[in-house]
């Protein structure tokens, strides 16, 4: 996909100007958002290890500080 837009967005005018000056903002604006949920789903699954049935009113600077600490474990961070 990049490729294509790479190519398009080469075109140039009979005065070499970009022929589509708004399209190369939109398409570059399109093309720096995520194209999976692997960060989405990966940051559910911490939470659902973090925030237990036992743990279900820790406020949301103690989960963040517990996520925190999970990733680096998972990382291997010291």
């Amino acid at each position: 996909m990049d490729h294509y837009w790479r190519g398009v967005l080469k075109f140039k005018t009979s005065n070499r100007n970009t022929k589509y000056p708004q399209l190369t903002n939109d398409v570059n604006a399109a093309l720096v958002l995520p194209r999976g949920n692997a960060d989405v789903e990966r940051g559910v699954s911490v939470n659902n290890s973090v925030v237990t049935a036992e743990r279900n009113k820790l406020g949301e600077g103690t989960i963040t500080g517990l996520r925190a600490t999970n990733i680096k474990k998972r990382s291997g961070a010291s």
